[in-house]
């Protein structure tokens, strides 16, 4: 197994094509025939790779556990992973954004938890916490890489009618510091978190329910595209964090 950054296994295939020769039969009596070199590209983006961008680099770095601050929570960051992969695992969007921020969620409680100053603060005042602490040195690579994310983002504001969560994005996106922006699209993301967890809405296609003449009409009652919308950046925002937990102090 090679541990990378990244919650579901990669898959690589090797298909050895070895050509048919006319003399096959006199390399081999020579002592001249040797197998060709089996070679495969693998195509990976770059934050997979998030180790001196090798794959033996990265392997080591998460094989080996944590060494900093929360090295005795290793169980726990463990746990919190495998949310992450249950996540991948699901073809359904809302189950997998529910599995996500589970994941996300039980990261920023244990990282608040290690400051008493921090442990009676709300959902959001936590997630800030995390993201202003262990994302500084990266902040400006994830906002410059995931521009097309924070777009998709910047669009909850037309779903929801509201101009105040999109608009408040495009602002900070414009003359605000790269860690502010991304604790702003936490906070887009936090919204659609809301919407889920607290508002039971449909997860189907409403107007094929058979139950859509008995139900008052709401639009924002379909919440898988909306969650389409947040889980690519929510993971990259929590897969980074699980990488430098690892070593904070």
């Amino acid at each position: 197994m090679i541990h990378l950054r990244v919650a579901m296994p990669i898959e690589v295939e090797m298909e050895k094509n070895v050509p048919e020769l006319i003399n096959e039969k006199e390399i081999i009596e020579a002592g001249l025939r040797r197998n060709p070199p089996i070679r495969k590209e693998l195509v990976a983006k770059y934050h997979i790779f998030d180790v001196d961008d090798s794959l033996e680099s990265g392997h080591s770095f998460w094989s080996s556990g944590s060494d900093g601050k929360f090295k005795d929570y290793e169980s726990r960051l463990i746990r919190i992973s495998n949310w992450v992969i249950m996540a991948k695992k699901e073809n359904n969007e809302i189950n997998t954004f529910i599995a996500m921020w589970i994941g996300f969620n039980g990261l920023y409680n244990l990282f608040s938890g290690e400051s008493p100053s921090e442990r009676g603060n709300g959902q959001d005042a936590k997630f800030e916490n995390i993201i202003t602490k262990l994302l500084i040195n990266d902040a400006n690579k994830i906002v410059e890489t995931y521009t097309t994310h924070l777009d998709h983002l910047e669009m909850i504001g037309h779903i929801y009618k509201s101009n105040n969560i999109g608009q408040s994005l495009r602002n900070k996106r414009e003359n605000a510091t790269y860690i502010e922006i991304i604790v702003e699209a936490i906070r887009c993301v936090y919204t659609v978190r809301n919407k889920v967890f607290h508002e039971a809405l449909y997860q189907g296609d409403f107007d094929n329910t058979p139950y859509r003449e008995s139900l008052e009409y709401d639009e924002n009652i379909n919440m898988s595209e909306e969650v389409k919308l947040c889980l690519p950046f929510l993971e990259v925002v929590i897969m980074a964090c699980l990488h430098n937990v690892r070593t904070y102090n």
